[in-house]
């Protein structure tokens, strides 16, 4: 599987057999229209089933279909963090940095640092952290300081 096969019909028979890595690129398959008419709601189908198999691609893939109201999804905040913390709880760099804007935008500072620290330290995205960090100086709010995370602690 992978970028070796970019067609819908490589993943099909697997996908329907329950084959939760299938279902994900069956899933990138309609999303990106590898082999096939792109499809958003076939998409997000065959993510939904990938994800609830605890595949975290899939997972962060519905974090982000929730996030940006794909398919026939309403867009939902607080369904997209619940997906991108499946997948970011086994250690996903990028649902880790998903999460830190998704806390950012909804202005929880706090859980944005934690995310985005996570990211960066999977070496994934820290110029994320250090726009957030600069973000957070330049508007006068007041960086999270606990568990040692500030550079100034001991």
């Amino acid at each position: 599987y992978g970028q070796n096969h970019k067609n819908a019909a490589d993943y099909r028979t697997d996908a329907i057999n329950g084959n939760a890595i299938a279902q994900f690129y069956l899933g990138q398959s309609y999303f990106r229209g590898w082999g096939i008419k792109p499809d958003t709601i076939q998409a997000v189908y065959w993510w939904r089933k990938s994800a609830e198999q605890g595949n975290p691609a899939a997972q962060n893939n519905m974090g982000a279909a929730y996030s940006n109201g794909w398919g026939n999804l309403t867009q939902n905040k607080e369904t997209a963090i619940y997906w991108y913390k499946k997948a970011a709880e086994k250690n996903g760099a990028f649902p880790q940095k998903n999460l830190g804007r998704i806390y950012e935008d909804k202005e929880n500072y706090e859980e944005a640092f934690i995310w985005y620290k996570k990211a960066a330290e999977h070496n994934n995205s820290p110029e994320s952290l250090s726009l957030f960090t600069e973000k957070r100086v330049r508007s006068h709010k007041e960086l999270p300081r606990r568990n040692g995370m500030d550079k100034t602690s001991s």
